[in-house]
This record gives structure tokens, sequence and C-alpha cells, in this order.
């Protein structure tokens, strides 16, 4: 039981749902109380809100009905957008959207609970992405960013994790200029109608991306641990 005061036999189910679905092989309630009961509840309620048209875990038809967590104008922006279902991602995410038509950088301006952060590494920091993402839409390159998000420790506010970005453009000084506000860190390139980006946000599935993909990189200032992100 998460919380022994505040029993949940639905949340409990699902918290053993994850575990068995990831084999997590550490204590689990080590592992579960990295997070707030609060932050595992609202998990469970958003993703008990998400309903698709077309496929029950992902697809385009994929809709966020009304919560108690999600704020009315992020899932005004999600329902407007593409995203997915966060299946048995072991952590306590809402669901994860991918969409080069949401800007998080706008967002957490207008929004000061929308909190922005790369947790895979601290060597490429939210501002360090914001003024890539300035660079890239100046010179009408396409931006899409891999965004988890989930509720954070502080009530009221939302986390948004920042997996990856994706830069489609033929010009290949933006990337070099991009690699060097990474502090030459260079992207992976990758196409095809199944890569990330493509999946409801490519107008070519042939388009070649420049991928920098946070969470499936190593990185020398910390291990690659697929829990960290909601910590704060």
């Amino acid at each position: 039981m998460i919380n022994d005061q505040q029993p949940s036999e639905d949340l409990d189910k699902y918290l053993a749902w994850l575990i068995s679905q990831n084999n997590i092989d550490v204590d689990p309630h080590g592992y579960i109380g990295q997070w707030t009961p609060e932050q595992w509840g609202s998990a469970l309620e958003v993703r008990n809100a998400i309903t698709s048209a077309d496929r029950a875990a992902f697809g385009t038809g994929n809709y966020l009905h009304p919560t108690t967590h999600v704020p009315e104008w992020l899932r005004d922006v999600l329902n407007a957008t593409w995203f997915r279902h966060p299946g048995s991602d072991p952590a306590p995410h809402w669901l994860t959207s991918i969409d080069h038509r949401v800007d998080w950088f706008a967002l957490a301006d207008d929004h000061p609970q929308l909190v922005l952060d790369n947790p895979y590494t601290e060597l490429i920091t939210p501002t360090m992405m914001r003024e890539a993402v300035d660079l890239a839409r100046t010179r009408g390159a396409q931006v899409t960013i891999h965004a988890d998000l989930g509720a954070g420790r502080d009530s009221g506010t939302v986390i948004c994790k920042l997996s990856a970005l994706y830069i489609a453009d033929d010009v290949s000084t933006l990337v070099v200029d991009i690699t060097e506000i990474f502090g030459g860190i260079t992207p992976n390139p990758t196409t095809g109608s199944g890569c990330i980006p493509a999946l409801n946000t490519a107008i070519n599935h042939d388009t070649v991306y420049y991928a920098w993909e946070w969470s499936g990189m190593s990185w020398p200032d910390r291990s690659n641990d697929s829990s960290a992100g909601f910590s704060v």
C-alpha cells in the first residue's frame, strides 16, 4: 500500500501492475517512494481520463477528458495536438507529447506552474534548449520536442520532462550551430515513418530529423536512469 493513511485499492493494483510489467528488481516500496502518493494518484487519474478513438494504448485519436490535475489551458493544448498514453512506463507520467505545434517554452512563460526539466543530464539545460529552438524556428526549421508530463511535488505544479529534441532541416549549418550551443554534443540523424517525430508530426515521412535524444544517449555526468525526472 502506498499510503497507510489514505489507502487506495485501485492505486495499489496499478502500482503492482507497473512493477510486474517492468520487472523492477529493487525494493518496490523504495522505488515507488521516489515520488509522492499525490504524484502517483494523479498519474492514475489522468491515465483513466485518456481515451483513444483508434488504439487503446496510443494513436492519433487520443483525447484527454477533464481531470482535477491537468489544468484546462494544458488540456486544451493537448487535445488540439498529438499525445501518447504512457502505457507501462514505470514512473508517474500522465502522458507523452510529441508534436511540432506545441511550444513548451512559450507555455512556461505564460504559465509559471509549468516547470521545464531535462532530467537526463545537467550538460544540456532547458535554457540551452530554448536557445536552440529559437534559433531553429528563426531559420524556418521544424522543431519537435518529446515531452513527458506529470505532477510536480509542489501542489499545482506540472513537470514537463524534455526528453528529446528533433530538428528537421536540410541546412547543415543550423545543426552545426545548435551543436555549438550544446557544447559540441552532436545529434543522431533519424528518418522514416517509424522514427519518433514522424509518428504524427512529419509533413513528409522521408524527412531527415537531427535528434538529440537525452533519454537514449550516454551522458558523462550521470547514469541513464529511466526513473529520473519527476523527483523535483
